[in-house]
């Protein structure tokens, strides 16, 4: 399997590069091969591998990073499609492309996997000054996301005014640049003081991850939670307690087979996969049973 298109940076001039506003970066679509992208989104890691960050300080006052982070290790365990994608990245043809579009040498990689939960933000920042810049993979399929719910990288422009050593607000600068990060985008970003860049708050609607699960059961048979807390960065265990539990007596009558990190339906379940699925209908809820709450990180 080949990762990488490396042509589509091979093809990027430095000079129309440099000459991006309001600072150098490169938001395109195919830096990834389409099969690449699909093996890559199909086995992203589970969300027990990350560490919680949130509420932590950051510099000059800013706002902390919410999210779910993961930093890759020569000794980690990941699955193959991504271990093969890494080596790409460590390839000499990825570096030689990089070093020559930040005018760096000899540079170093350090990988992440990001996922940000409902309610978090990235607030306005530019990157450590030890970095030469960021290549941002997405990993946000048309299936399971609209980027009215946030979650896509801004560009901000400052006017040369701000301070690297501040904590600006959104209304400070004079323009925001949306980048596309639904799909196979990513965005290669020069780090400069002024290459300020922000995410707005993730607000994914309740009722449309119950119905990527729904849809899950009703078409594929089963529901692998690894897949939904990678893509809307929850614990499955957590977030669906009452409804694995309601799950325990269809698995007594022999509808479904429940593992520690999925569920399958049984063919017996199959005639009645509507009935199945509905358990996870928050609207079938009683009230009574499970109360709602307001739940905040």
């Amino acid at each position: 399997m080949k990762y990488l298109d490396i042509e589509k940076l091979r093809d990027l001039k430095l000079e129309d590069f440099m000459a991006t506003k309001p600072y150098p970066y490169f938001n395109t679509e195919g830096v990834l091969t389409e099969s690449g992208f699909q093996d890559l989104l199909a086995n992203m890691p589970p969300l027990d591998m990350f560490e919680q960050k949130f509420g932590y300080e950051r510099r000059a006052g800013q706002a902390p990073h919410d999210r779910y982070s993961l930093e890759y290790t020569p000794d980690m365990v990941v699955s193959q499609p991504w271990q093969e994608f890494i080596d790409e990245l460590c390839s000499d043809a990825y570096r030689k492309e990089i070093e020559r579009l930040l005018s760096a040498k000899k540079v170093e990689f350090r990988f992440h996997w990001h996922y940000t939960p409902s309610g978090a933000d990235v607030s306005p920042h530019c990157d450590a000054r030890r970095e030469h810049g960021s290549h941002l993979f997405y990993f946000n399929s048309n299936y399971d996301w609209d980027p009215a719910w946030g979650g896509s990288t801004l560009v901000l422009d400052d006017g040369g005014r701000l301070s690297y050593d501040s904590a600006p607000s959104m209304d400070e600068f004079d323009n925001v640049i949306e980048c596309d990060s639904l799909g196979n985008y990513s965005s290669l970003m020069l780090r400069t003081d002024h290459a300020w860049h922000a995410v707005h708050p993730i607000d994914c609607p309740e009722d449309r991850l119950r119905r990527s699960v729904i849809e899950a059961i009703m078409c594929h048979g089963g529901v692998r939670f690894d897949q939904f807390e990678a893509n809307y960065a929850i614990d499955f265990h957590e977030h669906f307690a009452l409804e694995l539990g309601n799950l325990q007596q269809l698995e007594t009558d022999g509808l479904i087979e429940m593992g520690n990190d999925e569920f399958t339906v049984t063919p017996e379940g199959r005639l009645l996969l509507r009935a199945i699925a509905m358990v996870f209908d928050e609207y079938l809820q009683e009230p009574q049973v499970a109360p709602k709450f307001s739940r905040v990180i």
